[in-house]
């Protein structure tokens, strides 16, 4: 909002308005003029300034922004020239300041602003902008609370804290020269002294220097060309240090994320997984299980370690990402141990040999049925990389296997991707703090209340994640305990009631610490491992697995493998019993029959003709008579 004292700016940058100036003049001629004359402590030079800084006021009138505070810019003007003007005072003056004995704080007012005045002005430049034009307004131009705030655009409570805030930023700046005061004190003295009336006649030289051209000393005009020289050379020093501060902040970002890339952390704790079960007897229940785990992260590179649900399938489980590929190993090393020993002797032969099973696919996301646990974790503490490179809004591939999708999901088809929102932290690594994925265009059978479409467009949260608290570390911030929950359709296969829960799971760290302890994320293998590999398996339909016992072989160490070459020549049997490829077939064989009717047909006339053209050529001619 415009102020009063901008008005009258306006009008005198539009029309050349000396009645407009004249009372500009007229209202803060005693500012400018106890500005000056605190700094100068010379009447005359005083004079001078205070017409100086009016002559700048009538050439700047337009460049002046409509919010700006016309008293706390004269009194900046007036600091501006007066320290121009007095450079050598100024610094003697300093120096007698800093050897001034300590005032006492129950010492009078007066006695107070005799210590204070010599300072004020200065004090009052290291006020920022809002809290210096609050300090004007209210002790310089004696405003009520409400003109106040009025004046800085907000309201009476704001505006009184502002003031406070500059006054306490004073008293600071007092107590660190040797000059104790209470804000109490500092209020009351400049409410009652700040302002000290002009020379009569000063208002009207003033307005005739900075208005009509009148004839003014060389000392005032140099006064002037210096003040606008300090003003530009102001403007460009705010320049500059914002392109340093955008450099600096460019350096820091780019400082920060090379310390997400290089500086891992580790992270250990347990997950309450509960799951949904439904059986005759107890209908819909749920069963929890506490799991233990490990995390390790290091830039786009994570590894996990996972305890077992059963003991008696698998003793633990290890999901990671390495290169852009994510890996799967379930050792059940124990399992086996005990199967032999059961088995005996002669029929422990014929049980497998492999102690542990895996998989391998390329992604950064962990997608396995046996450890869905995985994709909470990596939610919580590796999931910052993969968000921060995508768009909140946009498709994004949901980290877990078992949710609820559109359509089923066919062998070789690439992971599934859903619409998602995210909340990413503020603080570093930036993991997210609230995660939500949704389900389109689902089947009209499992119809909801919530569509927002035709009748078979539906919009389904089929996947939620939260943090509950957070945990910091050395500047970063971990979540505590975060909880993921995976929806579901009902029994029959309809979500008209809602959604229902179908496994939540609770991550709970326990400790966090940086650095991380593994030369290689890829995990070790715990003897022959049978691995499935779905790197090939893109939409090809290519299905490969094979034995590995001493670590995970590379893509083309794969490809150069009779392995590679089997499953290739199975995907090209599987293409020739594809179904369109019959279909095409079936619509071909008639059309062969009847061709190869016609072309037996067509031999069998040309072999009787044939025949009969032989028959008459071999015939006797008949006898004479």
């Amino acid at each position: 909002m415009m102020t009063d004292d901008m008005r009258l700016v306006r009008e005198y940058a539009r029309g050349g308005s000396q009645e407009a100036f004249a009372t500009l003049v007229a209202r803060h001629v005693n500012l400018v003029y106890s500005v000056a004359l605190r700094q100068t402590r010379d009447p005359s030079l005083t004079d001078e300034i205070t017409q100086a800084v009016f002559i700048v006021l009538a050439r700047k009138a337009k460049s002046l922004s409509p919010k700006t505070i016309l008293s706390g810019w004269l009194c900046r003007t007036a600091r501006f020239i007066s320290s121009d003007s007095m450079k050598a005072q100024r610094r003697r003056r300093f120096r007698e300041q800093e050897a001034y004995v300590q005032s006492n704080l129950s010492e009078p007012e007066s006695e107070a602003w005799i210590q204070l005045a010599p300072a004020l002005d200065d004090a009052l430049g290291c006020l920022g902008q809002k809290e210096h034009d609050a300090i004007m307004l209210r002790f310089f131009e004696g405003k009520n609370w409400q003109q106040v705030g009025a004046g800085l655009g907000m309201g009476e409570d704001a505006a009184r804290m502002r003031v406070n805030r500059g006054l306490e930023k004073l008293r600071r700046v007092f107590s660190k020269r040797g000059l104790a005061f209470s804000t109490a004190t500092l209020a009351g003295a400049l409410a009652a002294n700040s302002v000290q009336a002009a020379p009569i006649g000063l208002a009207a030289s003033a307005t005739a220097a900075a208005v009509k051209g009148a004839s003014v000393a060389a000392t005032t005009l140099s006064l002037v060309t210096g003040a606008l020289k300090v003003m530009t050379w102001s403007k460009m020093q705010t320049a500059v240090a914002f392109a340093a501060v955008a450099c600096c902040a460019a350096v820091a970002v780019a400082v920060m994320q090379s310390a997400e890339v290089t500086r891992g952390y580790t992270v250990q704790g347990f997950v309450d997984f509960k799951e949904a079960r439904f059986s005759a007897e107890n209908g819909l229940y749920y069963e929890t299980t506490p799991i233990d785990f490990e995390a390790q992260v290091l830039g786009g590179k994570w590894w996990m370690r996972l305890g077992t649900r059963d003991p008696k399938l698998y003793d633990y489980r290890i999901v990671s990402c390495e290169d852009r590929n994510v890996f799967l190993l379930l050792s059940y090393e124990t399992r086996m141990r005990l199967a032999r020993e059961e088995q005996g002797p002669s029929d422990a032969r014929k049980l497998p040999t492999n102690v542990g099973g895996g998989g391998v696919t390329t992604g950064t996301l962990p997608r396995f049925l046996f450890a869905e646990e995985a994709g909470a974790i990596w939610l919580a503490y590796a999931s910052w990389s993969d968000f921060r490179a995508a768009t909140p809004g946009a498709k994004h591939q949901v980290p877990f296997a078992n949710y609820l999708r559109h359509g089923p999901i066919m062998p070789g088809d690439p992971p599934a991707a859903e619409d998602a929102f995210w909340e990413l932290g503020e603080d570093t690594p930036h993991l997210p703090k609230s995660v939500d994925y949704f389900v389109t265009n689902v089947p009209p059978e499992a119809g909801d209340a919530s569509r927002t479409g035709s009748a078979a467009s539906y919009r389904l949260t089929n996947v939620t994640f939260r943090v509950v608290s957070f945990l910091d570390r050395d500047g970063w911030r971990f979540p505590r305990e975060s909880v993921a929950c995976l929806y579901r359709l009902d029994k029959n296969g309809r979500a008209e009631g809602g959604l229902e829960l179908g496994e939540e799971m609770r991550i709970v760290a326990t400790n966090i610490a940086f650095g991380t302890s593994l030369q290689s994320f890829k995990p070790e293998l715990p003897g022959q491992t049978i691995i499935l590999d779905e790197r090939f398996n893109q939409g090809s339909g290519l299905s490969l697995s094979y034995f590995a016992t001493n670590g995970w072989p590379s893509e083309a160490a794969v490809r150069r493998s009779p392995a590679y070459r089997a499953a290739m020549y199975r995907a090209a049997l599987a293409d020739l019993n594809a179904p369109k490829l019959r279909a095409a077939f079936g619509r071909a064989i008639p059309a062969l029959l009847f061709g190869t009717l016609l072309l037996l047909a067509v031999v069998l006339w040309l072999a009787v003709r044939a025949r009969r053209r032989a028959s008459t050529r071999t015939k006797p001619p008949p006898s004479s008579v």
